[in-house]
């Protein structure tokens, strides 16, 4: 068969694309093999058919902290002043996970103990302060920390009062701002309503008569003489004085503001006590305000300036006049 394919190639390359195509057919005859018949060629997917569904967002992972990166953290807010803010990046938070993955763990079981009064005083804070939203998230984390608590119990009483006079507040100013805009409305409506009254007629000018010329008066007669006695001398003027009635009190507070714990005599259950004197000006503000005396010292005097500075005063009356006062009080740090 090779001898024949190798006799008859010039003719094949003569003919072209025809000698190709019978020397082809000759193979196949001669034992070259079938040849496969070409695959289906897959029909062309659409672009929907090909294009992936639809994939739902999924909610971001948080990532779980072990205890040892949560410890950190919690010590790291401590020393940073963060014991309850801001919400999700402080020390009682942090202690709280710790002792969700391990209640028993000593390190947050104390540290706890330690912060709590630190945390009520903020609460009081923020009470004192209307701040009743922030207030009321300090003492729902001071009641995951001791829900039996006494001091939270206080506390939640204090905050129910805040919430139902700030609410007596908000009603009282929707009230006022409606009273406002009805008399804003009614205002035109009344003006439109009212006849115009024309300007009052002017009088007419009348020329005055002369007066009457008076009769001629006769010359008194002379009075016979007779002794009289002299003037008696005119009272010495009184010098006038000003009146000096009023009411004279001493001032009085109307807005007390517990000061902050600090974070290291918290935790080292240390109290204490810090005298100050300060100026309570005529506005009722607190100004000038010194430390007289503290025990133990340098402890507590940075917090108890910071928060005496925040009071505000009922101011003194003289006479009932408004008078600036210097005034003591002593400001105690209990655990």
């Amino acid at each position: 068969m090779t001898s024949i394919v190798q006799r008859d190639l010039p003719r094949v390359r003569r003919f072209g694309g025809l000698g190709a195509a019978l020397a082809a057919l000759g193979l196949a005859a001669c034992g070259g093999g079938e040849q496969p018949p070409p695959a289906a060629s897959a029909p062309a997917e659409s672009p929907a058919a090909t294009a992936a569904p639809p994939v739902a967002d999924a909610p971001p992972v948080v990532p779980v902290l072990g205890l040892d990166e949560l410890l950190q953290r919690a010590r790291q807010a401590l020393a940073e002043d963060r014991v309850v803010t801001p919400p999700g990046d402080n020390a009682i938070e942090y202690y709280l996970q710790v002792l969700a993955q391990e209640p028993s763990n000593p390190q947050a079981t104390q540290a706890l103990v330690d912060v709590f009064p630190l945390a009520a005083s903020i609460a009081e804070r923020a009470l004192a302060q209307r701040q009743v939203d922030e207030a009321a998230r300090v003492i729902a984390l001071l009641d995951r920390v001791d829900p039996r608590s006494y001091t939270v119990s206080t506390l939640r009483t204090k905050l129910a009062a805040a919430q139902q006079q700030a609410e007596r507040e908000a009603q009282r100013e929707a009230a006022a701002a409606l009273a406002q805009q009805q008399a804003a409305q009614q205002a035109p409506a009344a003006a439109s309503a009212a006849p115009a009254t024309p300007p009052p007629a002017a009088a007419p000018a009348t020329a005055a008569a002369p007066p009457a010329a008076a009769p001629p008066t006769p010359a008194p007669q002379p009075a016979p003489a007779a002794a009289t006695p002299p003037p008696a001398p005119a009272p010495a003027p009184v010098a006038q004085t000003p009146p000096s009635g009023g009411e004279t009190r001493d001032a009085r507070p109307l807005r007390e503001i517990a000061p902050t714990y600090p974070v290291d005599a918290a935790r080292k259950r240390q109290e204490g006590w810090v005298e100050l004197e300060f100026t309570i000006a005529t506005d009722g503000s607190v100004r000038d305000v010194a430390v007289v005396r503290a025990q133990p010292s340098r402890v507590f005097d940075r917090e108890a300036v910071r928060a005496m500075q925040q009071w505000s005063f009922e101011p003194a009356l003289r006479n009932g006049q408004p008078v600036e006062v210097r005034a003591r009080r002593r400001v105690q740090f209990q655990l």
